[in-house]
């Protein structure tokens, strides 16, 4: 069975944390969780077994760390080959009926990217990209980006996937106390934008325990049109007798969790603290309750973003855009800081291509400069990067003909599409 086959009609019951566990076998501060694949190999597959075994339907590679800002180009292939094999051994060798998926881990870099850090949008996609080409070969069912705190490089590493592989795409963040991403994107924000790029599947994971991270779970429920994921840790760590214990126990977790899922979310799992305990826990209440969850549907409103903020574009709005619209890419690059979402007119498809690759948002455009055959450039580029589209007026004939003609083929829904009759 396909993942998101599966995801339509199932509550997916996800892996808990890597990292926890190989402390407990002796991994020492500041080793390196991605090499154990190759040094103790052994171990690893245990642990993925264990969540399989849990009731885990989806188990992550071994993977997190492990970019090409790390690596050479041979020994991330070697890292990336060994935690397949690892965990499709464990898929193999586990017992348990339900159905089992991998999925390839892929973290931050480790670098802010501009103009917050010194690390290139394009560096980082480059080494987004040489991961991502490596892991397809081995057949992974999903790509999982995971614990991403800067939306900027959240669409770094979507924009790897997509241009790498046509698998599917989940993408978990992590966030503050102040409900907002390290950058300052908001839930809705977050959501908007990676929604506005085509991700099959959204939701945050790590930050906190599953209490305090519920709030932020159910505004992604409140936005989102893709089905959500909670991955929150086993509460905050207390450091006793040498040893991290965490606050929250499996049954706890589980208990909480189950809130969020009758609420909407269709995938749960655990990040630092929780063990295969904790996935057992889950998936026996889930069955319990015998949930198969809901899919969410779009929203019918126009929503545009900056890096940290959303507006719904209404009437009003949408004339002072048109009337403050910009036309050239270089303006573009100067307001990748401005907290206002923006409205861009462009030229030609080739300017238009470098704005919404640059565009740390999702922007509204305003086409009335291209030509009639240039808008189908246009909705490539809004399928890939995501942006919301000013229609032409009804009265523009075979243009508009053309304009909805094209909105359908590339399946672009109404809430990225406004209409100026």
């Amino acid at each position: 069975m396909k993942f998101l086959d599966f995801v339509k009609n199932n509550i997916v019951l996800l892996d808990g944390s890597t990292g926890s566990l190989m402390q407990r076998y002796g991994l020492l501060p500041g080793e390196a969780t991605e090499g154990w694949s190759i040094t103790h190999p052994e171990t690893v597959q245990g642990i993925h077994r264990a969540y399989f075994e849990a009731g885990s339907n989806l188990v992550i590679t071994n993977t997190f760390a492990a970019s090409a800002l790390k690596y050479d180009g041979q020994m991330l292939e070697k890292l990336i080959g060994a935690a397949f094999d690892n965990v499709r051994k464990a898929r193999d060798e586990s017992s348990g009926g339900q159905e089992k998926f991998i999925a390839f881990d892929i973290g931050p870099l480790g670098a802010l990217l501009e103009p917050f850090g010194d690390l290139e949008f394009e560096q980082a996609v480059d080494a987004f990209s040489q991961a991502v080409r490596i892991a397809v070969q081995y057949g992974p069912d999903v790509i999982m980006a995971e614990t991403f705190g800067d939306i900027y490089e959240t669409r770094a590493a979507v924009t790897a996937i997509r241009e790498n592989s046509d698998l599917p795409i989940l993408v978990s963040n992590t966030y503050g106390k102040n409900g907002r991403l390290m950058t300052g994107a908001d839930p809705e924000t977050t959501v908007n934008i990676l929604e506005g790029m085509g991700v099959d599947l959204i939701g945050v994971n790590c930050s906190f325990g599953p209490d305090t991270l519920s709030g932020t779970v159910r505004e992604y429920l409140e936005n989102a049109s893709v089905p959500v994921s909670f991955k929150p840790n086993a509460g905050l760590p207390e450091v006793i007798g040498g040893k991290q214990v965490y606050s929250c126990g499996p049954e706890q977790f589980a208990e909480i969790s189950m809130q969020v899922i009758r609420e909407g979310v269709r995938l749960a799992g655990g990040c630092c603290g929780t063990s295969p305990d904790y996935i057992r826990a889950l998936a026996e209440a889930v069955r319990a309750e015998n949930i198969t969850g809901h899919i969410p549907k779009p929203g019918e409103n126009v929503k545009i973003s900056s890096h940290s903020a959303t507006e719904t574009v209404t009437e009003e709005k949408l004339d002072e855009y048109r009337r403050s619209a910009l036309t050239d890419p270089e303006d573009i690059e100067d307001s990748l800081c401005e907290a206002e979402p923006v409205c861009f007119r462009p030229a030609d498809p080739k300017s238009l291509e470098k704005v919404l690759r640059m565009y740390n948002g999702k922007m509204l455009i305003d086409p009335q400069d291209l030509k009639t055959g240039e808008l189908e450039s246009l909705f490539e580029l809004t399928e890939k990067y995501g942006a919301a589209v000013i229609a032409p007026d009804e009265g523009t004939g075979e243009r508009r003909s053309e304009f909805d003609r094209l909105a359908g083929k590339y399946d672009i829904q109404k809430k990225d599409i406004i209409t100026d009759s």
